[in-house]
C-alpha cells in the first residue's frame, strides 16, 4: 500500500529506591505521539515525544500525570496560534504549557518530575 511500517521501543531501567510501600517503583514514563495532530496543523508528519523521569516519594504520580496531561495542553496551546512556525513564539508557548501542567499536577511533598521532549511541527 506504499505506507511505511513505523515501530517504536522505550526502554527504562528502574531506580533502585523502595517507595513508602516497601515496593520498587520504576518512577520513569513516557509517550510518542504520531501523528501528533491538532486542530490548527494537521500535518501527517508531526510527532511529540517525552521522557519523564520522576523524582521522590511520589515522583511517579507525577511523572503520570505529565505524561497524560502535558500532550493535551500544548494542542489546546497550539490550536490558539494556527499556522505559527515562529520558533521563539513555540518555545513560548511550551514553556507556558510546563508551567500550566506544574500548577495542575497533585501537590505531593517531596515528588516532581523532569522531562525531555522532542516537537517536530510541519518540516
Amino acid at each position: 500500500s506504499g505506507e511505511k511500517a513505523q515501530t517504536h521501543a522505550v526502554l527504562t531501567r528502574g531506580g533502585f529506591k523502595k517507595l513508602a510501600t516497601g515496593i520498587e517503583e520504576n518512577q520513569d514514563r513516557s509517550f510518542y505521539l504520531s501523528p501528533f495532530l491538532t486542530e490548527a496543523n494537521m500535518d501527517p508528519r508531526n510527532f511529540f515525544m517525552g521522557v519523564f523521569d520522576g523524582h521522590g516519594t511520589f515522583g511517579h504520580t507525577s511523572s503520570d500525570f505529565a505524561v497524560k496531561n502535558l500532550p493535551k495542553v500544548l494542542a489546546r496551546k497550539l490550536d490558539n496560534h494556527p499556522n505559527c512556525n515562529d520558533h521563539e513564539k513555540i518555545k513560548t508557548i511550551i514553556t507556558e504549557t510546563f508551567l500550566e501542567v506544574d500548577k495542575q499536577i497533585p501537590n505531593l511533598e517531596k515528588a516532581g518530575t523532569t522531562a525531555s521532549l522532542i516537537l517536530r511541527l510541519g518540516e
